[in-house]
């Protein structure tokens, strides 16, 4: 199976993603090339979800619908990290200019805290 289109034509996803995706004339349908979005996905959610031998399919990867559905969740998924490192950012200033309020300051960061490590 070839990496992804080229010489050898289109591969397997790109081959299910234009069969399954059959867009209506005025709405052409864009398609990514799939070696990029296996490495954005794989990037994002790991090799180990990408490749399992728990998945029910020939080639234990991913199924096919599952790929592109959290593929699609990929914008959503950047925009958390962004907010979360956004937070660290500010309470690190926060903290660095608190002066008089270093005690408020000093809660949310124990909050936060708490909330990832609740034991």
């Amino acid at each position: 199976m070839a990496v992804g289109g080229g010489p050898t034509g289109p591969d397997e996803w790109e081959r299910l993603t234009a069969r399954a995706g059959r867009a209506p004339e005025d709405k052409p349908l864009k398609l990514y090339p799939s070696a990029l979005a296996r490495s954005q996905w794989i990037r994002c959610y790991g090799g180990d979800a990408y490749r399992n031998a728990t998945y029910q399919t020939r080639d234990g990867t991913v199924p096919w619908q599952t790929f592109w559905e959290m593929f699609a969740d990929l914008p959503r998924v950047y925009a958390m990290e962004r907010l979360s490192d956004m937070q660290a950012v500010v309470l690190g200033i926060a903290a660095a200019f608190a002066g008089k309020e270093t005690s408020k300051v000093n809660r949310q960061i124990q909050k936060l805290h708490k909330e990832a490590f609740p034991v």
